[in-house]
């Protein structure tokens, strides 16, 4: 898988013709990203319910 990087010059309010505008990092990628066998569940991150998983909490 490739992925490809640009920037796009884009309005900070659209619709507004005078609005500044500024670069914003856009990505697209190409190509296959196959799950594993396992259909994704490698145990890497998510929540597992525990009450530890929210940082915040």
């Amino acid at each position: 898988m490739s992925v490809n990087y640009s920037l796009a010059h884009m309005s900070t309010k659209p619709g507004v013709e005078n609005a500044p505008k500024l670069y914003y990092a856009k990505a697209q990628a190409a190509g296959e990203a196959p799950l594993p066998d396992d259909g994704g569940n490698t145990g890497g991150g998510g929540s597992d319910g525990d009450e530890n998983d929210n940082p915040l909490g």
